[in-house]
């Protein structure tokens, strides 16, 4: 799960930082033009080939967020 995905308005695209992914302790590597993120316990969470113009898109779907919720009614007071 990828999260604290910076959102700009006038971009049509959102950014993940690098470094914030670093901090996370996700292991980032490029090489031969090919991107490869991968979590702590090492499985990959997005392997993205570098596009015409050096930027490597990620198309991800976004999943709605998931919220449970309880509720609890006393009895009436007699």
């Amino acid at each position: 799960m990828l999260t604290d995905v910076y959102y700009i308005p006038q971009l049509r695209s959102s950014i993940i930082s690098i470094g914030h992914l670093d901090e996370r302790g996700s292991e980032v590597l490029i090489k031969d033009g090919v991107l490869r993120i991968r979590d702590w316990e090492q499985r990959l969470l997005a392997k993205v080939k570098r596009s015409q113009n050096r930027l490597y898109l990620l198309d991800l779907k976004v999943e709605q967020p998931v919220c449970l919720a309880a509720r609890h009614t006393e009895e009436p007071l007699l």
